[in-house]
């Protein structure tokens, strides 16, 4: 009979290990996270989320957190050492730890997004799971180890209140799905090419865009840019639309806007003495590209700031012949160049405000 009840007991303690097991790997569906962080820039965690985990929508950490999402704290301790946590709905809570790393949000969003993977796969064991029975199951249980076990692991396995994840105060709102900015700055123009006669500094003043930017980097963008010159009592006047669109870079604070925009500039030249508009003619139609790289910064929670030194290569012609033309005084001396090839610099500081993105909870 002493056999019979030690297969038995063996028998039983293998049941009831074998749903524990399978309950501490089981994967879990997972297409949302309600995320709280201190000691890290939330607006740079979420962006580099988005590009290493698109498909999971990052919520507010007050927004409701049902089925499919998971409860993460990301948070930098004293030593700049940087630690996730990952509670699922059933429980069941999934750490991984930092050091000191430069780049922290990048870093933490490659981490959580290889985490948030393996959950879903079911290959991240809890943090509160206990490897070491593994050694244990090479033994035949006796009486008294088989009692043993059952009464701690409820101990250990017991979740924390749900609101734990949440205790740490969020930095910021959740990521704008969109940003709307305004830029204004100082602008200069060289022309390239021929008439060589003409080439240098063909104008100056200033500019301005309107620029809708999404969470993804994508860029629309309508700008105006008006310049002067002047010569022998003449003064050239340009004024130049352009609409186009590209790509935003945002690493951290670096910015790194790349926009190709379709234009149309009207001009016209007035005598400076007696301030008449001496001549005019069809507009100026081209193309241009550009590249701004910059620095950019939070002035509060959905607003940020941007100075940047944008670089331009534009090329127009005259729409009446769609050629290069020069503008002439009475006499037919050569004033101005109309046309060809230019390359543009300009000193510009935008503001951008995002729209705040809403959990589906939270709808």
């Amino acid at each position: 009979m002493s056999v019979a009840s030690a297969l038995l007991a063996l028998v039983v303690a293998v049941a009831a290990a074998a749903p524990d097991d399978a309950a501490s790997s089981a994967g879990v569906a997972i297409d949302a996270m309600a995320l709280a962080v201190d000691g890290i820039d939330r607006g740079a965690l979420v962006a580099a989320l988005e590009l290493r985990a698109p498909d999971i929508e990052v919520r507010a950490a007050e927004a409701a957190c049902g089925d499919g999402c998971v409860a993460v704290v990301v948070s930098r301790g004293v030593d700049a050492a940087i630690t996730i946590e990952a509670r699922a709905v059933d429980g069941r809570v999934f750490t991984r730890s930092l050091g000191a790393v430069a780049e922290g949000e990048r870093a933490v969003a490659t981490s959580l997004a290889n985490l948030i993977e393996a959950i879903v796969e079911g290959r991240a064991p809890p943090s509160d799971s206990t490897d070491p029975t593994a050694d244990d199951a090479a033994t035949p249980p006796t009486d008294e180890r088989e009692a043993s076990p059952p009464a701690s692991a409820p101990e250990t396995a017991t979740p924390a209140p749900e609101s734990a994840p949440r205790t740490l105060d969020d930095s910021g709102p959740p990521a704008p799905r969109f940003e709307l900015g305004v830029t204004l700055g100082l602008a200069a123009a060289f022309g390239v090419g021929p008439p060589r006669a003409l080439a240098g500094r063909v104008g100056s003043g200033f500019a301005a865009a309107f620029d809708v930017r999404a969470a993804n980097g994508a860029l629309g963008r309508v700008g105006l840019r008006a310049l002067e010159a002047r010569e022998s009592g003449h003064r050239l006047e340009r004024v130049r639309i352009a609409v186009g669109g590209g790509y935003s870079l945002r690493r951290g604070r670096f910015e790194m806007p790349a926009i190709a925009s379709l234009t149309i500039e009207p001009w016209w030249v007035v005598a400076r003495a007696d301030g008449a508009r001496a001549s005019g003619g069809a507009p100026l139609l081209g193309g241009a590209l550009s590249l701004a790289p910059g620095v950019g910064a939070a002035l509060g929670p959905d607003l940020r700031v941007r100075v940047g030194l944008r670089l331009e290569g534009a090329v127009s012609v005259y729409a009446a012949d769609g050629g290069v033309v020069q503008a002439t005084d009475a006499g037919g001396e050569p004033l101005f160049r109309l046309g060809g090839g230019e390359l543009g610099v300009m000193a510009e500081l935008g503001l951008a405000w995002g729209r705040a993105r809403s959990g589906r909870g939270a709808r």
